[in-house]
């Protein structure tokens, strides 16, 4: 959990970030960011003159390469790893950056946790560890920030420099930062100001007129749904909204708290090849656990002191440019915001952006690179920076594009800030709650982050008022048991001096109980399928079979599908048209590239569930569901004939599992050359001996284990009725124990 201090009255209160189902705190470091020592990384590749050459400094392409990374903790070795030049204006620099894709020949594999390293020249920078001492104000501060760590880099043999690693931003950075780490990621570059350009999400899938293979917004994630509605809800209530009504407006859609401690830590850090200075360098990421976006600050290299044009050491923090910035602009019309970025400001002050703390972390980091610099050639032909230069870098500026030394930029821009802010409050008074939902079990919970000495925090649920409980220090929970399958929700928060907040401003609907009558069924679902059926592409896939009981035809282009209720809109089913009577199957693979027929997630055997969600009153709700504990392979689960009320087991010893065909018929699949011996008799009496030749294990529908034998012959006596899985050989044949004593009725 990540803790940020506020001081309030002269009382010392702890106060997080939103955490939970929401920013979880930034992950520990590993020997790919060393943080004591300057790492060894050395790149054998043989097309590297092709990298460097004229003609391909804007290529991608990536040429094959054997990677060993060597610290204090070891030596690792990665062959068959992808190299190439990466970043902008660096690429016509003498001191390039790269990037290593880690899994660019080897689908899957990672390297302590990551997929592509980024190796950065910090060309512009003499001191080489400007970004680094960024990041760590921005851990410091409470906010997502890369892990970083400096290596020797050498190339063919040839040493190209010291050299800054800093964590690649994906779909793995966000998984290790938030718990909810489903959602759209957006990389946005310049000229990315999210004015408005239309109320649709297209709208915003355009390019700049430089490039044809980059958008401005350029979605990282889920690529296959193409998905940029929400660009376009956060562009459309900054566009639309009228002052009075923006902050209940953009609050239901952006962590506005976020963005203003994130900007408070770029304006501190003179970070101006940003959002507000320059349209440049951040991410979006849309949270599937409330659907808000939160703002992630990007390549911060060009700051404390660095400056191509402005004056950022005495910049006013509410007028930090004087082009139009939709959000930051509007954000500074209303009173409330403008107290609360003041607020974060000084708090960093004195915190994470402590003057004498900065100079001290710069001039550290220097020392430990200082061998590694000293040697760095490359680092002297971009602007001619001498060794001298290096060393004097915390303390002096150099002149040009460097106009300050690390250390007097982070005194004289905390002397500004701090005039510039002395009429902050002593605290802000902010409150941002989510619901979980849609659930199964008739209860609404809520989650609030309250920032500032809160004297009540209650839920409201369909008018009536619920006291909230601390869970953490500015973490509340509430849990209130439905008095209706659906019900209006929301927070309310009072502060000292009448002030009362609510979140959302308007109650929304949380459905706790599923459709009475779905609109359609999941029918059958095959959690490890590792043999039985292939797709279209060749392959063997997870999958799940949906069916129309009718009697109406029904479009399923607008329900989803999700193994996980924390994401309930994880995949949008494919724009078709089940009749009555129809079934669809669906491969639960994690290939939507695949097809439309292809979720972007694959099945856990070990257990789990699947849910169906539809919109109902503007919420969504369960549909339909089946969960499992344990799955065997090539055995599915489904229900006894098409739309029946039981489910059974269903494998190729018995009647056969049926994709995209009527459940209980024998039809199934055909296998050349596989069987499995019948369990006889079968169904079975509670308290009927059944022979099973072994070795032979019976398993029941929850994964648990009832019986096993390694003997040649053995005798299982089932005590209770249900349906259990005979394993003989691998071979897997359900039986259904009925609920009558041995011997038949008497």
């Amino acid at each position: 959990m990540n803790l940020f201090r506020v001081l309030a009255s002269g009382m010392a209160l702890t106060l997080v970030i939103p955490a939970g189902a929401q920013f979880t705190g930034n992950p520990e470091p590993t020997p790919a960011f060393p943080v004591n020592e300057v790492g060894v990384v050395e790149v054998t590749c043989p097309g590297f003159n092709l990298i460097l050459h004229p003609d391909s400094v804007w290529s991608d392409y990536l040429h094959p390469a054997t990677l060993v990374w060597s610290t204090s903790a070891g030596s690792d070795t990665l062959e068959e790893v992808g190299f190439r030049l990466r970043g902008n204006t660096s690429r016509m620099a003498a001191k390039k950056s790269f990037k290593v894709d880690v899994n660019a020949f080897v689908p899957g594999r990672q390297w302590h946790g990551l997929e592509k390293l980024n190796l950065n020249g910090e060309h512009n920078d003499p001191s080489v560890v400007r970004a680094r001492v960024v990041w760590d104000v921005f851990r410091a501060a409470g906010l997502p920030a890369p892990r970083t760590g400096h290596v020797e880099l050498h190339v063919n043999g040839e040493y190209r420099g010291v050299y800054l690693h800093i964590e690649h931003v994906d779909e793995e950075w966000i998984r290790k930062r938030f718990a909810d780490d489903g959602g759209n990621l957006w990389k946005c570059t310049y000229p990315a100001d999210l004015s408005y350009q239309g109320p649709d999400g297209s709208d915003y899938q355009y390019f700049p007129p430089w490039s044809s293979t980059q958008r401005v917004y350029a979605l990282q994630t889920n690529r296959s749904e193409d998905d940029y509605s929400a660009i376009a809800r956060l562009a459309s209530v900054l566009y639309l909204t009228p002052d009075a009504d923006l902050p209940c407006a953009l609050e239901e859609v952006f962590d506005v708290q976020l963005y203003l401690r994130t900007a408070a830590a770029e304006i501190l850090a003179g970070h101006w090849d940003n959002y507000i200075g320059n349209r440049n360098n951040f991410y979006l990421y849309e949270r599937p656990s409330d659907g808000r976006i939160a703002y992630l600050a990007y390549d911060v290299d060009n700051s404390l002191g660095i400056e191509w044009g402005g004056n950022w050491v005495n910049a006013d923090p509410f007028a930090w440019t004087s082009e139009n910035r939709p959000l930051y602009t509007r954000l500074m019309d209303i009173a409330q915001y403008r107290e609360d970025l003041a607020w974060h400001i000084r708090d960093l002050l004195e915190g994470a952006f402590a003057a004498e703390e900065v100079g001290a972390a710069a001039a550290a980091h220097v020392a430990l690179i200082a061998p590694a610099a000293e040697t760095d050639v490359f680092r002297t032909y971009d602007y001619g920076f001498s060794y001298g230069d290096f060393l004097a870098s915390v303390d002096e500026a150099w002149g040009n594009h460097v106009v300050w030394g690390i250390a007097d930029f982070a005194a004289v821009r905390s002397f500004w800030a701090d005039v510039q802010t002395e009429d902050a409050p002593d605290a802000p008074r902010s409150l941002l709650a989510w619901a979980e939902g849609p659930t199964l079990d008739g209860v609404v919970r809520l989650h609030a982050q309250v920032i500032g000495p809160a004297t009540a925090v209650v839920a409201e649920v369909d008018g009536g008022d619920v006291g909230c409980t601390q869970e953490a220090p500015g973490m509340w929970a509430c849990s209130v048991p439905a008095s209706s399958p659906s019900s209006l929700v929301r927070v309310v928060a009072e502060f000292p001096g009448g002030v009362v907040r609510h979140s959302p401003c308007d109650p929304v609907r949380v459905w706790t109980a599923p459709a009475e009558t779905p609109f359609v069924l999941l029918n059958e679902v095959m959690p490890l399928n590792n043999s039985y059926i292939l797709n279209a592409s060749g392959t063997y896939g997870d999958w799940v079979e949906l069916y129309n009981p009718g009697p109406q035809p029904r479009f399923i282009g607008n329900a989803y599908l999700t193994d996980r209720l924390d994401l309930p809109r994880r995949w949008r089913l494919p724009n078709v048209t089940l009749n009555a009577g129809d079934h669809l199957l669906l491969w639960c693979d994690d290939r939507p590239e695949a097809g439309p027929l292809h979720a972007p997630f694959a099945l856990d055997a070990a257990g789990e569930g699947l849910y169906l969600l539809l919109e109902e009153l503007g919420a969504l709700r369960i549909q339909d569901s089946f969960t499992w504990d344990a799955a065997f392979p090539n055995v599915s689960w489904g229900r006894s004939t098409d739309g029946a009320a039981d489910w059974v087991a269903f494998s190729a010893g018995g009647l056969p599992p049926t994709p995209d065909g009527p459940n209980g018929t024998p039809a199934g699949i055909a296998r050349p050359g596989f069987a499995c011996t019948p369990v006889v008799p079968n169904p079975v009496a509670v308290g009927t001996p059944v022979s099973l030749n072994g070795p032979a294990q019976v398993v029941a529908m929850t994964g648990a284990v009832v019986w096993r034998s390694t003997a040649p012959e053995g005798t299982w006596t089932p005590s209770a009725p249900g349906v259990y899985v005979v394993h003989r050989a691998s071979c897997p044949v359900p039986i259904r124990v009925l609920a009558l004593a041995a011997g038949g009725p008497g």
